[in-house]
C-alpha cells in the first residue's frame, strides 16, 4: 500500500500515506490489501518502515530490476563497454529537527550510487552521524566488481585510499580536483601550462577538455595508477564566463573519459531532483534513520518501475 501511494502521488509522511489508504480503502480492498473496511494508521506504517532492513528490501525489489536490464543490456550491440557509477550524498531535508527544538537533530543524509547506463539507483545508504561520505563509500566500494566500469564522484572523494581501491578492483576513477589536493591541484595546473605538454583537445558541444597524458610510471600525491590529467572549460552555464574545472584518472581512452566527465552530475538531474519533483522525498517527515533509508530504497524502485 506504501509503495502504491508514492507510485501514484509521491508522499511526504506517513500522515500522507495513511490517508491516502483511507481515501481509497474500496481500491485496495478490490487488491485484496484491505478487509472489512478496517485501514492501518499512520504510526502503523512508521512502525513497519522502520523494522525493515533496507538492505534486504533493495535485493527483493530494486535488484531483480537491475539484474533484468542488465541482462538486456549484454544483447544490444554497439554499446559501450564501459558503465559510468557516480557516487552523491542527498540531504534529506525534513528529515532534521530545527535548533528551536527541545531535542534539535540534523537532517540525514544519504549516501546513493548511480548507474547512469541503466539509469539505476544501486545503493541507498544512510551515513552515521559521526562519520561521512568518505568512509562509507570506501566500505561500499570494496565489495563491488568495479571492472569495465568508470567511477565518477565529486571532490570529497579524490582520496587516495578510495582511489587505490577503485585500481585494483579493475575500475576507472575520474574525480575532480579542488582545493581538498591544493598541491595535487598545482601540478596539474604547471604540467598543462608547460609549452613542451602534449595536449590533446577533445569540443565536447560547449564543453572543451584538454587531455595530458603522464609519462610511463609517473606518480604524484600517492595515486594509484594515475595516467591522464584533463582540463575541461564548460560553458553550459555562461559561455562569457566557462567554468574551470580540474581532474585525474587511471583511464586510458580520453573520449571516454571526456564524455564520462561531461556525464558526471546525471546523478543529480537523473535521480536525485525527480525524486524531489516527482516523490517529494525531500519534504518526507521522519528523524529516525532506518525509516528514511527504506524510503529512499522504495522511492528507487518507484522510479524504477516508471522508467521500465
Amino acid at each position: 500500500m506504501s509503495f502504491l501511494t508514492i507510485l501514484s502521488i509521491g508522499v511526504n509522511s506517513f500522515w500522507g500515506i495513511a490517508d491516502h489508504v483511507r481515501i481509497c480503502h474500496e481500491k485496495y480492498e478490490e487488491y485484496g490489501l484491505l478487509k472489512d473496511g478496517r485501514y492501518p494508521s499512520h504510526d502503523t506504517f512508521r512502525r513497519v518502515f522502520s523494522l525493515i532492513n533496507p538492505q534486504s528490501l533493495y535485493e527483493q525489489t530494486l535488484q531483480v530490476f537491475y539484474d533484468f536490464l542488465r541482462s538486456l543490456e549484454k544483447t544490444i550491440s554497439g554499446r559501450n563497454s564501459y558503465r559510468q557509477v557516480m557516487i552523491d550524498g542527498k540531504e534529506i531535508k525534513g528529515s532534521g529537527r530545527s535548533s528551536a527544538s527541545k531535542k534539535p537533530v540534523r537532517n540525514t543524509n544519504v549516501l546513493n550510487v548511480f548507474d547512469s547506463s541503466l539509469k539505476t539507483c544501486i545503493h541507498s545508504e544512510v551515513i552515521p552521524d559521526k562519520t561521512n561520505e568518505i568512509p562509507t563509500v570506501q566500505d561500499f566500494l570494496r565489495g563491488l566488481n568495479l571492472k569495465n566500469v568508470i567511477l565518477t564522484a565529486d571532490a570529497l572523494h579524490c582520496q587516495r585510499e578510495t582511489a587505490d581501491i577503485i585500481a585494483k578492483k579493475k575500475g576507472t576513477y575520474v574525480f575532480p580536483v579542488k582545493d581538498n589536493q591544493k598541491l595535487l591541484r598545482e601540478e596539474i595546473i604547471a604540467r598543462l601550462g608547460k609549452p613542451s605538454a602534449k595536449i590533446h583537445e577533445i569540443e565536447m558541444g560547449k564543453r572543451r577538455c584538454e587531455v595530458l597524458l603522464l609519462p610511463k610510471g609517473y606518480a604524484c600525491d600517492g595515486f594509484t595508477g594515475m595516467k591522464m590529467f584533463v582540463k575541461m572549460e564548460s560553458g553550459v552555464h555562461s559561455e562569457k564566463k566557462p567554468t574551470t574545472m580540474y581532474f585525474i584518472t587511471n583511464g586510458k581512452d580520453a573520449n571516454v573519459l571526456c564524455q564520462a566527465i561531461a556525464n558526471r552530475w546525471d546523478i543529480e538531474n537523473g535521480l536525485h531532483k525527480e525524486k524531489d519533483t516527482f516523490l517529494n522525498e525531500d519534504r518526507f517527515r521522519s528523524a529516525e534513520k532506518n525509516t528514511i533509508n527504506c524510503l529512499a530504497v522504495m522511492n528507487n524502485f518507484a522510479m524504477q518501475i516508471v522508467r521500465i
